[in-house]
């Protein structure tokens, strides 16, 4: 189960379904766990993990609330943090007590309200977090999306290929560089270009006449990677009136 899930953690794409295949050894182990003799040694090593992961969780969600979030969030930020906190330390704390099952009884359903209020409570609201969910909706806006008829696809993508972003705009989109991005906007289709591609981006469309419509900016951190990002959503130029 280790390797196979340190290769899926290594992975800069994390879907939920890909760590599926460790799933089973994961349940034997921890049955073994719940129903079989547990050792001084083993007993004191998972009490003290847990605590340990309890408390590391805690303290990512008040880091995060504190760096991405705003005082609106505050009080899922408390509450993220105490029912993440109280699931490793009760845990721990009913482990060293000689119950194995009573520890799993506790930390169980403390870590599955505190996972569900990060990731459906907290996370939506860190939106430095949300680079492609944010682009996706300033390109609906502006009615830039395929699937919305005005423009034809794919949308292309320069220095920034996260595949949540194909996810929100769909299959087809291109992800490549200021050179493809500017042969999208030469061929009337949308474009979005990370800061880093901007001025080979910059020189292209000035060599090629275009004129693209700036329609905004969206910045952010790319988490996979933990680069910020700033991406600039383009519209072709409009067509000149007849």
């Amino acid at each position: 189960m280790i390797p196979a899930w340190l290769v899926f953690e290594i992975t800069p794409t994390k879907l939920s379904h890909y760590a599926l295949p460790c799933y089973g050894a994961l349940a034997w182990l921890s049955a073994a766990a719940v129903s079989q003799p547990m050792g001084r040694i083993a007993q004191r090593l998972g009490a003290g993990l847990q605590a340990f992961v309890g408390l590391v969780l805690a303290c990512g969600a008040l880091y995060l609330g504190k760096l991405y979030g705003d005082v609106s969030d505050i009080p899922l930020i408390i509450v993220t943090a105490l029912l993440l906190g109280a699931a490793g330390v009760l845990g721990c704390w009913t482990l060293l007590r000689g119950s194995a099952l009573g520890a799993l009884a506790i930390s169980l359903p403390l870590g599955l309200v505190g996972h569900g209020v990060l990731v459906g409570g907290l996370a939506p609201h860190l939106e430095p977090l949300l680079l492609s969910q944010r682009t996706q909706a300033m390109l609906a806006q502006a009615n830039l999306l395929p699937r919305q008829g005005v423009y034809p696809g794919p949308v292309a993508v320069a220095g920034y290929a996260e595949p949540s972003l194909v996810f929100a705009l769909g299959t087809q989109t291109q992800l490549g560089d200021a050179k493809d991005a500017a042969a999208a906007l030469a061929e009337d289709r949308p474009a979005v270009v990370e800061a880093r591609e901007k001025p080979a981006f910059d020189a292209l469309i000035k060599a090629a006449g275009l004129s693209p419509i700036r329609v905004g900016e969206v910045k952010g951190l790319d988490y996979s990677n933990g680069d910020d990002m700033t991406l600039t959503v383009y519209a072709p130029q409009p067509e000149p009136a007849s």
